[in-house]
């Protein structure tokens, strides 16, 4: 691997919340060899999504409800991070989710039932955390729309005007 190449797949592991160093020519990532296909998934993943990390909101690629509360995809509102979390704050929880996720694959490869389920409460843990599930981060009294179909809410004239590959 070019070293300049394995520079900034480190740097974007890091954005990630993972660790990485090249032993040999295999790419050892977050406690486990990435080799051939697995490699290759990974390289096209941080590259696509590279761009949105440097980003604190990621998910701005999708339309945000005019009140900041939720993003769209595919038709179903999703909650966003907290914004009064600091920045700070907001990295250490997205690097614990990512490590967190990364424990549940690890755990359902390894067949380990009792790993798979700390892990989840973890990921469950660190969302709570960010304001993504749990107890809304807003105090005006609005109900929660999380994982609402976006037509069957109160945002559905704001997403049929929407442009239609805004909208999807």
């Amino acid at each position: 691997m070019i070293p300049w190449l394995f520079v900034f797949l480190n740097v974007c592991l890091a954005w990630s919340g993972l660790t990485a160093h090249l032993p040999g020519r295999v790419l050892w990532c977050d406690g486990e060899y990435l080799r051939g296909p697995m490699l290759a998934a990974t390289l096209i993943y941080l590259f696509y999504h590279f761009p949105t990390r440097l980003s604190r909101m990621a998910d701005t690629q999708y339309p945000v409800t005019p009140d900041q509360r939720y993003f769209v995809v595919r038709g179903r509102l999703w909650r966003r991070a907290n914004p009064a979390l600091s920045d700070k704050e907001h990295e250490r929880l997205v690097r614990e989710l990512m490590r967190c996720r990364s424990a549940v694959g690890r755990a359902k490869r390894s067949g380990d039932k009792a790993a798979e389920q700390a892990a989840r409460k973890g990921v469950n843990a660190a969302k709570v955390a960010l304001g993504e599930r749990g107890p809304v981060w807003w105090d005006d009294g609005a109900p929660d729309y999380n994982r609402f179909l976006v037509k069957n809410t109160p945002y559905r004239a704001w997403y049929d005007q929407l442009p239609q590959d805004k909208s999807k």
